[in-house]
C-alpha cells in the first residue's frame, strides 16, 4: 500500500474506534516525512488542487441524500412572535436512569495522485446513564455503561470487519480487541451541573480528604465520608471520564433565553504535532434556540476552530471536531430527547503535495422509550420548577 495512504488511514482513522465508544484518543504518530510539514501553511483557495472524483451513490454525503435524519440547519425560520423567556436546564434525580441509542456513520477518502483509498465505519450502541446522586454543590454524579455495541470497519471493497459485544473472546477481530477490553472496564463517570457542563469531581476538588453529601435514590443523605477511597484517588482516570470540560450533553445557557438568542461554549481538542509533541486546539461552538413547541426546545449549533492552525496535517486531525447539528430538549423534565450531528470536511495537502483527505459522517443520540411509553415519558420523574 502507498505509504502516504497508509498514513492517512492511521492518523485520521486510527481514533475512529475510540471515538465511536466515546473514549478520548490521540491520532497516531505521523511519519517523519509527513510530520515535517506541520509548519507548512495551508494552500490558498486558488491553489491548484488535485482532481477529486465524484463519490458513488452509496457514498453520498448526508447533505446530498435528502434524508430526514440529517440535522436541520440554522437557516430554518425562528418563531419571531415568541417573546417568552425559557430557562434551559437539565434536571437530575437520584436513581434516575436514561437509555440512549447512538448511531454513527462516517466515510474517509484519501487521494494521493492516482491512488485512492476509502474507509467506512458504522456503529450502533445502547448506553445506560444512571444518576448516582447529587452532592452538596448541586452537582450530579452519573455513570455510563454500554448495554450493547456493534461496530464495523471497511476499507475499499474488502469485506467489512464486524464487532458485536455479544461475541465470545475467540470471535473478536484483532482490531477491536482493545475496544472490547475498554467495554469491560469501569463505568465512565460524569460530574455535571444543570447546564450540562462538566464540574470537577470530588477527588479533583482537593488533594486532602474531601467530604460531600450524596443524596441517595431514597432521598436520604449518605454518610459524611469521602466519596472515593485513598486507593481510588491514586488510580488513573478512565478514558471516558468527563472532568475535562466535555460531556455527553450539549451545554445550555446560564441565563434564560428567548427564541433566536445564542450562546457559546469553548473546549479543547488535543492533536499530535510530532511524535513527542501534542497541542491543544480550541473549538468554539455557537448554539441558537430555534423554536419551542409543545414544551420541547429545538436548538441548533455549529462549530469553528479559533486557534491558529496553518498545518494541513493538523487540520486533517480536526475533521470530526467541527460538526453542526441540532438538539431537542424536554423543558418540563429537563431531558435530552434527541441530538444529531454531521460533519463534511475536505483538507488539501493533508499528506503532502497533491493529496486530499475528505471525511463526512453523521452521529445521533436518541432517548429510548420503554415499551408503551413515548420518549418524553421514558424517565418517570416529577416535574420541578425551573430556576431562573
Amino acid at each position: 500500500m502507498n505509504r502516504t495512504l497508509l498514513y492517512a488511514t492511521t492518523v485520521v482513522m486510527a481514533p475512529v474506534i475510540s471515538t465511536m465508544l466515546g473514549f478520548s484518543n490521540l491520532a497516531a504518530d505521523p511519519p517523519a516525512a509527513v510530520a515535517d510539514q506541520t509548519a507548512t501553511p495551508a494552500a490558498p483557495d486558488n491553489a491548484a488542487r488535485p482532481p477529486v472524483t465524484d463519490a458513488p451513490a452509496a457514498e453520498k454525503r448526508p447533505s446530498e441524500t435528502g434524508s430526514s435524519d440529517a440535522p436541520l440547519s440554522d437557516s430554518q425560520g425562528t418563531d419571531a412572535q415568541d417573546a417568552s423567556e425559557y430557562s434551559l436546564k437539565y434536571i437530575f434525580h437520584p436513581g434516575q436512569t436514561l437509555r440512549y441509542e447512538t448511531r454513527q456513520s462516517q466515510t474517509m477518502e484519501a487521494m494521493v495522485q492516482e491512488n485512492r483509498k476509502i474507509d467506512r465505519s458504522e456503529a450502533t450502541q445502547r448506553r445506560i446513564y444512571t444518576v448516582r446522586g447529587i452532592d452538596d454543590r448541586g452537582v450530579a454524579h452519573l455513570t455510563m455503561q454500554f448495554e450493547h455495541v456493534k461496530m464495523q470497519l471497511q476499507s475499499n471493497d474488502n469485506p467489512p470487519v464486524v464487532f458485536d459485544s455479544t461475541m465470545k473472546d475467540d470471535q473478536i477481530p484483532q482490531m477491536f480487541r482493545m475496544a472490547s477490553d475498554k467495554l469491560r472496564g469501569s463505568a465512565a463517570r460524569f460530574w455535571l451541573g444543570a447546564d450540562g457542563r462538566a464540574r470537577p469531581s470530588v477527588k479533583d476538588r482537593d488533594s486532602s480528604a474531601v467530604t460531600a453529601t450524596l443524596v441517595s435514590a431514597s432521598g436520604t443523605a449518605a454518610p459524611e465520608k469521602p466519596l472515593v477511597s485513598d486507593s481510588e484517588r491514586e488510580q488513573p482516570k478512565p478514558a471516558a471520564e468527563a472532568s475535562d470540560g466535555t460531556t455527553f450533553l450539549t451545554p445550555l445557557p446560564e441565563k434564560p433565553v428567548r427564541v433566536g438568542d445564542t450562546w457559546t461554549d469553548t473546549h479543547k481538542v488535543k492533536v499530535r504535532v510530532t511524535k513527542d509533541i501534542n497541542r491543544d486546539i480550541e473549538i468554539l461552538r455557537t448554539f441558537r434556540l430555534q423554536s419551542v413547541k409543545d414544551g420541547v426546545a429545538f436548538i441548533t449549533f455549529s462549530s469553528s476552530i479559533t486557534s491558529s492552525v496553518r498545518s494541513p496535517v493538523i487540520r486533517a486531525q480536526l475533521i470530526q471536531s467541527t460538526p453542526r447539528g441540532s438538539l431537542e430538549l424536554d423543558l418540563t423534565k429537563g431531558i435530552m430527547l434527541r441530538k444529531e450531528m454531521r460533519f463534511d470536511e475536505t483538507v488539501v495537502h493533508a499528506m503532502g503535495e497533491n493529496t486530499v483527505v475528505t471525511a463526512f459522517g453523521t452521529h445521533s443520540d436518541e432517548l429510548l422509550a420503554e415499551e408503551g411509553e413515548t420518549a418524553a415519558e421514558s424517565s418517570e420523574v416529577q416535574p420541578q420548577p425551573e430556576p431562573k
